[in-house]
Parts: structure tokens; C-alpha cells; sequence
């Protein structure tokens, strides 16, 4: 059976996300091949994960074979009803999350609201901003990391105190800024449910859901939704 198709510059972005994240997130010994990459997290829930760009059936198979820790986990980006039942026996899905894009525009960011500070600090390729309260707690933060043309956007947070009070896109703004003055000209994330309406709001369009899915060796396995 043939694998399910993708639109074909699809890949091509779930890789410029990879290229970003690993800069994003500190990740290093991570693999390339012709069809996935293969990223050592080394998380206490994730040992590893498989990322398939370009993916087939012959691709799914070696990386199945290679993902053997319960903690081992595989991705990529289509349909899960489509994909899930390709990884066979011993797979547990994971939460939906979709791969979005979006043209970096010039934009002049705006100050925070009273009662909260930015800071920004910046290492080579990646940048954190943070918002604080005015007690000096960490109120939202997010990170970025810019690869060539692309800047892929992570771990993009606001403390539960401190929501509905437009601090999220605070931080995408200012983080779009210091993308385009890095040299990046779009971004890329993959969004949660809840990041997704926020990115939405912002201009980000969707490009793909993304199907995960990690080992379960015990009683109960699955190999597609419930």
C-alpha cells in the first residue's frame, strides 16, 4: 500500500522546523538522512525521536525498526488516521499538533503593558524572551532560533496567572522582530491545540496536522487512535 500523500514542499518545512528546533531546544548529535532525521532528545520522556520528512513506506519501516525504547517517539506531518496504523502494533499516539508558517513581515513591536518587563537574550542563532511580572517572575516566555531564511518559533508559554492579557503575542512580536533582523523571512512552529488559536489569530497559517507517536511496550499498545 502506498504511503499517504503529502503536498510536496511539506517536507521541506518539517525540515526547516527540525533544522530550527534542534538550535532551539540545544540538541546535538542529531542525524540527517534522506528521509527523517534522527534526534537524540535524551529526555526522561523521550530518548529519541524520528522525524520523517520524506516519508514512505520503506522509510516508516526503518525507522520502526530503529525507535525500539518505550521512550523512543516518531513524527510526521500528515493525516494521523492515515499514518498511525503504518506504524503497526506497540505505538501510542500522542496529543494533536500542527505544523504552521508564516511570512515574517517588518513590524515595529510593541512596549509591554504596564506592570510587566521584557528581557531578551540572545546565543549565536537562538534568542529567549521573557516577560516579567512586576514581581519579578517570569510572566510568559518564548524561544527562537533562526536557520537561514527560517525561524522556527518554541516552547511558547504564559503562565496561567497572567493569560488573557495579550502577552502571548507579545511575545511572538518581538520574537518576529528579532527573527527578521536576524535574517529570517518566515517562521515555522508546530502548535498545540491551544497555541494554534493564538498563532491562527496572528497570521500563521497551517500547513499540515502532525502525527506522533511514541513506544508503549505494556498491556494495551495501540497502533491507532481510540
Amino acid at each position: 500500500m502506498p504511503a499517504p500523500a503529502q503536498p510536496d514542499d511539506v517536507g521541506a518545512d518539517l525540515d526547516a522546523w527540525v533544522r530550527g528546533w534542534v538550535l532551539a531546544r540545544g540538541v546535538s548529535g542529531a542525524v540527517r538522512t534522506p528521509h527523517w532525521w534522527r534526534v537524540p532528545t535524551g529526555t526522561d520522556t523521550e530518548r529519541c525521536r524520528w522525524v520523517l520528512t520524506t516519508p514512505s513506506a520503506a522509510a516508516v519501516r526503518e525507522a520502526v525498526a530503529e525507535a525500539r525504547a518505550e521512550t523512543d517517539h516518531v513524527k510526521t506531518a500528515g493525516d494521523p488516521a492515515a499514518w498511525l496504523p503504518r506504524l503497526g502494533p506497540g505505538w501510542r499516539p500522542e496529543q494533536p499538533t500542527w505544523l504552521m508558517t508564516t511570512p515574517l513581515a517588518a513590524v515595529h513591536p510593541p512596549a509591554a503593558p504596564p506592570g510587566y518587563r521584557l528581557a531578551t537574550s540572545t546565543a549565536g542563532a537562538t534568542t529567549v524572551l521573557t516577560v516579567h511580572a512586576a514581581d519579578g517572575t517570569p510572566a510568559a516566555r518564548g524561544h527562537l532560533a533562526v536557520a537561514g531564511a527560517d525561524a522556527v518559533f518554541d516552547r511558547i508559554s504564559t503562565e496561567a496567572q497572567h493569560r488573557r492579557r495579550g502577552l502571548g503575542s507579545l511575545v511572538m512580536t518581538h520574537l518576529a522582530a528579532a527573527a527578521r533582523a536576524g535574517g529570517a523571512r518566515r517562521g515555522v512552529l508546530v502548535a498545540s491545540a491551544q497555541g494554534r488559536a493564538l498563532y491562527t489569530s496572528l497570521g500563521w497559517r497551517t500547513r499540515s496536522p502532525i502525527t506522533g507517536a511514541h513506544r508503549h511496550l505494556g498491556t494495551g499498545a495501540v497502533g491507532s487512535p481510540r
